[in-house]
């Protein structure tokens, strides 16, 4: 339901260029039905990273694009590809009469007060042709056009690697290095984990930041309004910008507390 109900999704925008994407109801990420999963907090660095990704692919004048996300692992990198996922959804639809696919529809703000834009116009076409993987530890996901979602390991889906179309969302583990198209890979900082792929052709490489305390507490309002302002203040002092151990798994404090008086 997640693929399919995504041009059902409702986008928020605030001026800074970040924003909320509401699922349509009982809709959760990747039907993961857990606290934050149920809208997704968009970062303004996303729509920032997409339109810088654009801009290089163009500058190498081919469809061709590998790219490397990399940061602390909890800070939203994941989240990137989903937020990715659901721009190719609406660009994948723009032109048909399936639901708001439409170029307008993807914008950080509806009226473009200050936010940043996102020109989907002139990211390679997704028609309902288009493969679109998302490779995860030990699995693929095929999202199709007509909003199937067929699940297998990579190498069931070489035939759609091989289109110069195909957009490859890799989370956390080594991509396959002969995508055609555009390969996203979201990684942790450690070099060994992106230096072999960031040496072929057309490659190119992001560092995401932290989140802010602004971007925390916008987080927590939109996913995790359930827990105490205090609690989260006092998490970001000792944790830092890292949403995964400030919002999501606050049950960590005390393996935290271990891990780093054992240090």
């Amino acid at each position: 339901m997640f693929w399919s109900d995504l041009n059902e999704a409702e986008y928020d925008g605030n001026e800074d260029g970040s924003g909320v994407l509401k699922l349509k109801e009982g809709t959760y990420v990747m039907g993961i039905d857990v606290d934050g999963c149920k809208q997704l907090y968009v970062r303004k660095c996303y729509p920032e990273l997409l339109n810088e990704m654009e801009k290089q692919r163009k500058s190498f004048n081919s469809h061709m694009l590998r790219t490397t996300i990399k940061g602390t692992p909890g800070i939203g990198k994941t989240y990137f590809l989903y937020y990715l996922l659901w721009i190719l959804r609406m660009r994948q639809l723009s032109g048909n009469d399936k639901g708001k696919g439409k170029d307008e529809a993807v914008v950080a703000d509806a009226d473009g007060s200050g936010a940043m834009e996102v020109d989907i116009s002139s990211i390679p076409p997704v028609t309902s042709e288009s493969p679109i993987i998302l490779h995860t530890k030990g699995t693929a996901y095929h999202f199709c056009g007509n909003g199937e979602v067929r699940k297998g390991q990579l190498n069931d889906f070489d035939e759609q690697l091989q289109k110069w179309d195909c957009w490859y969302l890799v989370d956390g583990v080594e991509p396959d290095f002969n995508c055609r198209g555009v390969t996203i890979q979201a990684t942790s900082p450690k070099r060994v984990k992106y230096s072999d792929f960031q040496k072929q052709p057309n490659s190119v490489l992001y560092a995401m930041p932290v989140f802010t305390k602004n971007e925390i507490d916008a987080c927590k309002m939109a996913c995790f309004s359930g827990l105490e302002d205090d609690g989260v203040t006092d998490r970001f002092r000792r944790w830092g910008g890292v949403p995964r151990f400030v919002l999501e798994k606050t049950e960590k404090d005390k393996e935290l507390d271990s891990a780093i008086t054992a240090a």
